[in-house]
């Protein structure tokens, strides 16, 4: 791995990815698609006041170091460049974790202690080694084995929202979604080594398991979820038809004026200006991370901090970091999702 100088001519470097390797190999390569990033860009390096001319503006943001090109084709990309025809846009929305209580309490906050997700892999640690004093499972905490607390668990979730992060352009949560920049499909990418990716249908269904559409050679998964499919993983938006309850103020009229319901409607929404869809989706591990340690050895590492859960104590346990990456396709934006995997090792009581 290497930086390219760009100081000078502006250098294009080129590789295959193992996947264009193998087809180049058997004599199936050929390109029909593809796409352009700004991932390495700082837009903030743009000078508008240099009094050299307007030549000079982008001048530092062209000769920015950048990282040599990878064969894998995860690493980066992640920021893709999109195109819109209309010339009146002045704002595009962004996906977020939703960390309110909004949806009634199904979907699961991230924990702001750690700012990650942590996935239980098996009912010993979910039962805290038979020391679990009640049912309350803290902000953060997945059960990652389908069915195995189908009272307390089936229908939690982390939810992803999309929306308007501004109030400067004059919207607010009541204000509609451009139609045409509304989340319509969603790919979720996850380590298939070590997890699936589960749906829930409805407000009182048990969680469904998803097959992924494509796992690549390293071992990535990915999983396509479009609007309308059987097991409602895209909600829609509060100001769509039939938007339900998964969001409470989705009573509000579109371009209500009742300020009292605006305030309360953006202390319950993540995002204060306009609302889009919300994709609904719940990490489950492989079965060989709840019946093996191995690996958690292989991949992991042992933790010996206290974890208090369920009204109880996690004395030490094997965790595994990972990440979960959705990216709407309309918008091109993504996000990483923090996820830590974690079976108990010692249990204690409080």
């Amino acid at each position: 791995m290497a930086f390219l100088d760009n100081s000078g001519d502006i250098i294009l470097d080129a590789v295959l990815t193992d996947l264009g390797r193998k087809r180049l190999a058997a004599g199936r390569f050929n390109i029909y698609k593809f796409a352009l990033g700004d991932e390495e860009i700082n837009y903030e390096l743009w000078k508008s006041t240099d009094n050299r001319g307007s030549a000079f503006y982008d001048l530092e943001i062209l000769q920015t170091p950048i990282l040599e090109a990878f064969t894998s084709d995860q690493s980066l990309m992640k920021s893709r460049l999109i195109s819109f025809s209309r010339n009146d846009l002045l704002y595009l929305p962004i996906l977020k974790i939703n960390n309110t209580a909004a949806d009634s309490g199904n979907h699961i906050p991230v924990d702001t202690t750690t700012n990650e997700f942590a996935v239980i892999a098996d009912t010993t640690t979910q039962n805290v080694g038979g020391h679990a004093a009640n049912l309350t499972v803290p902000d953060g905490y997945l059960l990652g084995v389908p069915g195995a607390d189908t009272a307390n668990q089936k229908t939690k979730y982390i939810a992803i929202d999309q929306g308007v992060d501004s109030t400067e352009t004059g919207r607010t949560t009541v204000t509609p979604m451009d139609p045409d920049l509304l989340e319509s499909a969603f790919i979720v990418k996850c380590d298939n080594r070590l997890l699936r990716i589960a749906t829930a249908a409805g407000a009182n269904g048990v969680l469904q398991q998803r097959t992924p559409q494509y796992i690549d050679d390293d071992y990535c998964a990915s999983y396509y979820f479009v609007q309308g499919q059987v097991g409602e993983a895209i909600r829609p938006s509060p100001q769509e038809p039939n938007a339900g309850e998964h969001r409470k103020r989705s009573d509000l009229a579109p371009g209500s004026t009742d300020s009292e319901k605006i305030t309360l409607a953006n202390q319950e929404e993540i995002f204060q200006g306009s609302l889009g869809r919300t994709l609904q989706i719940a990490p489950t591990v492989r079965s060989e991370l709840s019946t093996s340690d191995s690996l958690f050895e292989e991949l992991g590492e042992t933790d010996a901090t206290d974890i208090t859960y369920r009204g109880a104590k996690i004395d030490s346990h094997y965790k595994i970091n990972t990440t979960i990456t959705v990216q709407g396709l309309t918008t091109g934006y993504s996000i990483d999702i923090p996820i830590k995997i974690i079976k108990g090792i010692d249990f204690a009581t409080l």
